[in-house]
Parts: structure tokens; sequence; C-alpha cells
């Protein structure tokens, strides 16, 4: 018999935005109460808005992913306050279920 592993639900919220842009999103993440994120640099992709990353010689609008796992509040704090910081740039925010280990990092 094998010991069953204990996880906690959590949130997962994802923001993907220019880097540019990452500042202020960061801090909103702070005033809301999230205890950390991790930000992924220099994404690329096809969207809406045609292809983006890699080719911009001074980075500006290179794409960064922020990733951060918190309670449902705070998420959907997170989720709420992004709206009107993205809304006239380029931007996307997906929230999903995660279970994770060690609750007392979140």
């Amino acid at each position: 018999m094998t010991d069953e592993l204990q996880t906690h639900k959590k949130k997962k919220v994802e923001i993907v935005v220019e880097v540019a842009r990452a500042p202020r999103i960061l801090r909103m993440i702070t005033e809301q109460g999230a205890t950390g994120y991790t930000v992924v640099p220099n994404l690329g992709g096809k969207g809406r808005r045609g292809m983006r990353g890699g080719a911009d010689v001074v980075q500006v609008f290179d794409n960064v992913m922020i990733v951060v796992v918190t309670t449902e509040e705070i998420a959907r704090a997170i989720l709420a306050q992004s709206q009107g910081l993205l809304k006239d740039y380029v931007g996307i925010v997906y929230m999903s279920d995660v279970e994770v280990v060690r609750d007392e990092h979140f």
C-alpha cells in the first residue's frame, strides 16, 4: 500500500504580454496579493494580430509569459485588473485549475 500524495487546489493565471507592458502587470499581480510569479521570456507565435516574437531588434515588442499560481480569490482579482491594463495592448490571459504539493508556497 502506498501513501496517497496530498495536493491542494489552486488557480494558475497565465498572461502573455509585450515585454514593455510586463512591469505594470507584475506590480498589479503583487498588489492583488500573489506571493510570487514566473516570467518566461522571448515567446513567439501566431495569433489574431499575426506573427509575433523573435525578430524585433530592440525587443520592445517581444512577448513574455507571466505565470501565477495562487488562490481562486487572488486569481480572479488578477483577471479583473488585467482587463483594464490590457485594454489597448496586445495580451492574452488564461486561468486554469491546478493542484500543488506545497500549499505554503502559494
